[in-house]
């Protein structure tokens, strides 16, 4: 295509009409025509690179995922077989990494025939130079998954400390009795805490008959392998939680059994602790009645928490015999055990029974009085353990 060009020139015999030069014409086209084929060949060779290069890249990547699942079945192959060597020679060496991964290897042997490790692969995310494999476990013929990450180097890959990009956004929940802060990953954790640790804080308060109830609590999940559960040594008010996705996760999602109950104890001794403060004024003596009251008070919450748990047999056998209010009754009573480092009179009282005619399961509290006579005893407070079975009333009644 040209523009074309007409030029008009006067005549005697008046206007004409001259065409543009046929020479200049064809050279215009020409040039066109090598334009547009120029063009085309541009475009062809960069397709041709372009796929040159997304070929190169599937190549590659098609090497690191092949590379990845080798360095999983060795590492999978040194658990089964109890190289310990093998194990931690596919573990990156920084910080406490190679020390937890050495007591994780020895977790893994303890378990024996009870674990299979599959080296099944269920899923895994290359990103860069890291990925996030999820294997497949066997725990009790029960089917399991685990996380394993990995950071791609000049030798190969190596399984590294999680990173917390894998888990998402920081997110924040604010219940009635407890504030949660955590990752978008374990969102399913947070589900289910809500609802137990808010119930558990009610049901504790309606066996106390507590007149308010404390502040809320923070419960941060992190993905810290170095996190364990329990209260945050810089803040009594924060508990800790290291998310499930660090461990050995039931394959169906589910929340594993024992964090809920140990979560159950850690709630129902801190429970214990500010109700026996509150009564007290101040922490219970070492050894003390009172201490252990304050500690079978918390076994007895517990198993309000959650049935499959410990419980205390002295409340369990005394709420039998005369309800579950007498609970409250004996926890009002801690001054009188405190001060007379006795609980037969506060039992008597709140039963209104003679203690020879109550019908209590003493055991766990004889058995609290021979340890704390073992331990002062080992301390060098001989005169101290002896005074722990002073009985006042036994001695009045031998001078008669």
């Amino acid at each position: 295509m040209g523009i074309k060009l007409d030029w008009e020139v006067e005549s005697e015999a008046g206007w004409s009409e001259i065409g543009e030069d046929p020479a200049a014409l064809d050279a215009r086209r020409r040039r066109g025509r090598q334009l547009r084929n120029g063009a085309i060949a541009m475009l062809a060779l960069a397709g041709m690179a372009a796929g040159v290069i997304g070929w190169r890249l599937h190549q590659i990547g098609r090497q690191l995922r092949a590379d990845l699942e080798t360095a999983v079945d060795v590492e999978a192959a040194a658990l089964r077989l109890g190289d310990k060597g093998g194990f931690l020679g596919s573990q990156d060496d920084q910080g406490e990494w190679q020390r937890l991964q050495s007591l994780a290897f020895d977790q893994y042997q303890s378990l024996g025939e009870r674990l299979k490790v599959t080296g099944e692969i269920v899923s895994s995310e290359i990103t860069a130079d890291r990925a996030r494999v999820m294997l497949k476990e066997e725990l009790d013929d029960q089917p399991y998954h685990v996380q394993w990450f990995y950071e791609h180097r000049r030798d190969g890959w190596f399984h590294i400390p999680p990173s917390p990009d894998f888990w998402g956004e920081q997110s924040r929940t604010d219940t009635t009795y407890f504030d949660f802060f955590y990752y978008q990953q374990d969102q399913a954790l947070v589900d289910v805490l809500k609802l137990r640790l808010n119930g558990w804080w009610e049901t504790a308060c309606r066996a106390t008959a507590c007149a308010e109830y404390p502040p809320p609590l923070k419960v941060r999940i992190e993905p810290d392998p170095l996190v364990a559960v329990g209260w945050a040594p810089y803040d009594r008010s924060t508990l800790l939680i290291p998310s499930p996705l660090l461990g050995r996760v039931p394959s169906d999602g589910s929340i594993d059994p024992h964090l809920i109950t140990f979560l159950s104890r850690l709630l129902s001794e801190r429970w214990a602790e500010q109700i026996t403060v509150a009564q007290l004024g101040e922490p219970p003596r070492t050894y003390s009645d009172a201490a252990w009251v304050q500690d079978e008070f918390a076994l007895w919450l517990q198993s309000q928490f959650v049935d499959e748990s410990a419980h205390s047999a002295f409340l369990g056998s005394l709420t039998a015999a005369y309800g579950s209010d007498v609970v409250e009754q004996l926890i009002l009573q801690l001054p009188l055990i405190q001060n007379d480092q006795s609980i037969v009179a506060a039992v008597q009282t709140v039963t209104g029974d003679s203690i020879a005619d109550i019908s209590v399961d003493w055991g766990s509290y004889f058995a609290q009085r021979l340890r704390a006579e073992t331990r002062l005893a080992a301390d060098g407070f001989a005169t101290e353990a002896i005074l722990l079975y002073h009985d006042p009333e036994r001695e009045q009644s031998s001078i008669v």
